[in-house]
């Protein structure tokens, strides 16, 4: 999904970022997963990471 935004923004190439989760990260203005790196810092890294792609709408 990040590669799809990527080639239809025309902002970056998306394998100039790689696959590395954090290179995403800081490609979307977001911050880097925090240390240390254990499970449930990746799952909630990788969901910011995800709804910025994805642009999940706020609940209120």
């Amino acid at each position: 999904m990040y590669w799809v935004k990527c080639l239809q923004e025309g902002t970056i190439k998306p394998w100039e970022t790689e696959v590395s989760k954090n290179k995403i990260a800081e490609a979307l203005g977001l911050p880097i997963e925090g240390d240390p790196h254990k499970a449930m810092n990746g799952v909630d890294h990788l969901l910011l990471c995800y709804e910025s792609v994805v642009g999940f709408a706020k609940c209120s």
